[in-house]
């Protein structure tokens, strides 16, 4: 399988690739990505779909601005979006303070319990993908199967 390195940060339009992409930097790219394995050494956002036949890893987030992800498997343990977003939401609003406080994002691994961490994931109003990456953030799950069609809740 061939390999193509990319250290781009930004990219306008389409990454398109029959092979194993590996992306060394934090990329926004504002189409779509598609490749047979993606390998983000950091962040990844597309304004567009992300589209591979294998799996998606990274070490940041993985963000699809329409909410389009679909591969065989997801793996992250970042979370997209910003502490404001997290300390509004239903289910984190306990922790609302603490978010909000600047603390490391390790700090909230720890002072939320797995029991209270499935029940934040459990919410009903979480898309696929963002539950996904909370699963993954909160240690419950080390890689996570998207839906079939990659883009609705499961």
């Amino acid at each position: 399988m061939q390999e193509k390195i990319i250290t781009d940060a930004k990219i306008n339009g389409n990454l398109i690739f029959d092979g194993k992409l590996i992306i060394k930097n934090d990329l926004v790219i504002s189409g779509c990505i598609e490749a047979k394995i993606i390998i983000a050494e950091k962040g990844l956002s597309a304004g567009r779909s992300i589209t591979a036949g294998g799996s998606i890893t990274a070490g940041g987030y993985i963000f699809s601005f329409i909410f389009f992800v679909r591969a065989k498997a997801i793996s992250t343990h970042t979370l997209p979006f910003w502490r404001d977003y997290w300390a509004e939401m239903l289910p984190l609003k306990k922790w609302r303070q603490e978010i909000l406080s600047g603390k490391c994002w390790d700090d909230y691994r720890k002072m939320i319990s797995k029991a209270e961490a499935k029940k934040i994931c459990a919410w009903p109003g979480w898309h696929w993908l963002l539950r996904a990456q909370l699963e993954m953030f909160f240690g419950l799950k080390d890689s996570v199967t998207p839906p079939a069609t990659g883009d609705h809740d499961e």
